[in-house]
């Protein structure tokens, strides 16, 4: 029985120490995120403005 309860309080720390990582993992995962949709935003407002302005609207190549 003495076992038991401690194979289920291992099985608990394991759980919780998992749990932990899951959350810091989905924090890292929406940093990354926040900062690819940062950096796509300002890539498609420099683009745009570069369209808009008559001097630089022959440089913009057509991958941009």
């Amino acid at each position: 029985m003495i076992e038991e309860i401690k194979q289920i309080e291992e099985n608990l720390s394991k759980g919780d120490s998992l749990i932990k990582r899951n959350k810091e993992l989905f924090a890292e995962v929406e940093k990354l995120t926040e900062d690819s949709i940062v950096t796509s935003n300002k890539f498609v407002t420099e683009t745009s403005a570069r369209l808009a302005d008559p001097n630089q609207e022959n440089d913009v190549t057509n991958l941009e």
